[in-house]
């Protein structure tokens, strides 16, 4: 019989505020776009095992767990009918994200908590990314299509503080 004692709590904010500006009545506009949002954790979990077999009782076993991960973007977008049958899509993006998670493992030992390394990681990521675009779509009749070209530039950062170890790309 396994007892999982749970204490959770989290927090999740987001805020979205978008604009679009019409400059004219042909369809040209201006899109803004900006996003945010923030999740928190603190959980603990506190597993206790008797087995139903004999009297035998399995080390009481913890889990720790906070994180913090933060999201935000933002987009500009534009929009120029060039005539009836073609029109021009140019937009930027920025987006970044920063993550630290915390997983801390423990077993009752004597009645201490002693951590268990190899179940424990501290873990912290960042990620950035640069965006544009450029599209020109037609429409004639039945018939329509687009061409475009996209250029991204994501640059991230892996992190464990418990085993040292960092990973760029």
């Amino acid at each position: 019989d396994t007892d999982n004692d749970q204490d959770r709590s989290w927090t999740y904010y987001a805020v979205n505020p978008y604009y679009a500006y019409e400059i004219d009545t042909s369809g040209q506009k201006i899109e803004l776009d900006f996003n945010a949002a923030r999740f928190k954790i603190d959980n603990m979990n506190t597993l206790s095992t008797i087995s139903s077999l004999d009297t035998n009782t399995i080390s009481r076993q913890r889990y720790i767990q906070t994180g913090d991960t933060k999201i935000y973007a933002t987009k500009i977008d534009y929009t120029k009918p060039l005539n009836k049958i073609f029109e021009l899509k140019v937009g930027a993006k920025y987006s970044m994200a920063d993550l630290d998670n915390d997983l801390q493992s423990n077993f009752l030992q004597d009645s201490v908590w002693v951590d268990n390394v190899n179940q424990s990681n501290h873990y912290l990521f960042e990620e950035k990314i640069y965006a544009t675009y450029a599209k020109l779509g037609w429409t004639s009749g039945d018939w329509s299509g687009t061409a475009g070209l996209r250029y991204e530039n994501s640059q991230s950062i892996g992190t464990s503080l418990t085993v040292d170890t960092t990973l760029r790309r």
